[in-house]
């Protein structure tokens, strides 16, 4: 049965909410009897939220606005009438049903809120979720991490001593935390290098050694021009091929000089001041010292000064002849001539004079000494089987071979620098001329043609130039010839 209300107040808030609730009540009754007028429909706010109407809203609008006192009627409960003029208190809105067919009425639609609250709790609720399984997440993670980094450190460990893998009992507890604590405390091995093995550096060559500026009018028909104009021999280049070192009696007695290769061609000042004779100058492998021989202090002895002619040391004490020095290519040791013991023979000794040794063991004469680039083997000249010769042997004296055969007086054997060809002195064609040929002796080339004698080859580091002394001119000089390839 439908029942109708009315308020006794007509202001314009309860003649709303009254039209209000009697809408919703026809809603209602006719709603529970199955039965829809076209074009209506009952609606319910989703959850548990009531359902407020737009005549509501606007009711409770015009109640906020309503002045005159009406605050306390507006907190009151509020109140009814039906026709028989009754007063009573309005009962709570029932929910409604919502229903699928038909559209909605739009007289009567709903506005829904929701409660700015529930979704706050909800927003939070989720956050705190997705939080919550992160870290479970990281937990898992790092608990695999650490369980397969201590069961590898365990099983790297191995068994305790004395135990096998099969059949042995379970590890004791302080067998397994002195295992746990290996593990942790592993450490990847620290590598260890091989100690450095000492190499022999060769010193820097020069790509082109300069040409010598001659002293002669005009070269000789050889090819041989002088580079000096006095009385000069024993020529020796420096290692960077620019300078010169000789032995000169300009000055009255042999000194030894330097000569420079630049184009300027300046003589330095003597090296050495002494009444009597400096001769046989060699350079060190590193350019910064010049050994020589001398007869200063009444024999001839060896002697070694830095290239700047300070720190002169005598390094030989020997009554007899010590004499024609030469450097090996590493700079540790020197090979010289010596009769000391009655009969030429070549000797060995450290650079500062010490640890000498005999290398060669013949009665007959051996000399001039000169050692291959590579510092293993030696050549020199003998006549150990008649006639002066040229030969090699190895450094420690051991593997004598003679590669020269049937040249008259050949000596002063020296090497070139890349140790493939070896420049001696022969008297082979009546008077002393220079040759060249192949390390084992093939390939005899002469080099100088001229009757004036010709004598103490030494080759350019670059292997182009010869330096060499001759007397062609009359006088004892330093020539310099281009060697053929």
């Amino acid at each position: 049965m439908t029942r109708r209300h009315h308020i006794s107040c007509r202001c314009n808030f309860c003649v709303l909410r009254r039209n209000a609730q009697l809408r919703r009540q026809e809603r209602q009754d006719i709603g529970s009897g199955g039965i829809l007028p076209p074009g209506s429909y009952p609606y319910e706010a989703p959850g548990d939220h009531p359902v407020i109407y737009e005549d509501e809203v606007e009711a409770t609008r015009l109640a906020r606005t309503h002045a005159d006192g009406k605050e306390g009627r507006r907190n009151r409960p509020e109140r009814v009438s039906d026709d028989s003029g009754a007063v009573r208190n309005r009962p709570p809105p029932q929910p409604e049903q919502p229903r699928a067919d038909g559209p909605p009425d739009e007289a009567a639609q709903p506005v829904t809120t929701k409660p700015p609250s529930q979704a706050g709790a909800r927003r939070r609720g989720r956050w705190g979720r997705q939080i919550a399984a992160l870290a479970l997440i990281a937990l898992g993670v790092a608990g695999v991490a650490i369980w397969l980094f201590v069961f590898d450190g365990i099983s790297s460990v191995g068994a305790p001593p004395g135990k096998t893998a099969g059949g042995t009992p379970p590890v004791t507890d302080a067998e397994l935390d002195a295992m746990i604590a290996a593990a942790l405390t592993r450490r990847a091995p620290t590598p260890t290098l091989a100690p450095p093995q000492p190499t022999w550096t060769p010193l820097p060559r020069p790509t082109a050694t300069p040409r010598p500026r001659p002293v002669s009018a005009y070269p000789y028909s050889d090819g041989a021009t002088a580079i000096t104009n006095n009385a000069d021999g024993g020529p020796a280049w420096s290692p960077d091929g620019r300078q010169i070192v000789f032995a000169s009696g300009r000055d009255g007695d042999w000194e030894i000089y330097v000569m420079y290769l630049d184009g300027s061609y300046f003589i330095r000042p003597r090296l050495t001041h002494n009444s009597s004779h400096d001769s046989h100058p060699a350079w060190s492998p590193d350019g910064r010292e010049i050994v020589f021989a001398s007869d200063r202090d009444g024999d001839w002895e060896i002697y070694v000064m830095n290239a700047d002619r300070s720190d002169v040391t005598q390094i030989t004490h020997n009554p007899s002849y010590d004499g024609h020095p030469a450097w090996s290519p590493d700079g540790r040791r020197i090979a010289f001539a010596s009769n000391r013991n009655g009969r030429r023979e070549i000797y060995v000794m450290n650079a500062d004079g010490s640890d000498v040794a005999q290398i060669t063991h013949n009665p007959s004469y051996d000399g001039h000494p000169a050692w291959s680039p590579d510092g293993r083997r030696i050549a020199f000249a003998s006549n150990r089987n008649g006639r002066r010769e040229i030969y090699v042997m190895n450094a420690d004296g051991s593997g004598v071979t003679q590669i020269t055969h049937n040249f008259s007086d050949a000596g002063s054997p020296a090497w070139s620098l890349d140790g493939r060809r070896i420049a001696f002195a022969s008297y082979w064609d009546g008077d002393s001329e220079i040759y060249v040929m192949n390390a084992d002796g093939s390939d005899v080339t002469q080099i100088t043609h001229n009757s004036g004698g010709d004598y103490r080859p030494a080759w350019s580091p670059d292997g182009r130039w010869i330096a060499f002394n001759s007397y062609r001119d009359g006088d004892y000089k330093i020539y310099v010839i281009a060697v053929p390839p």
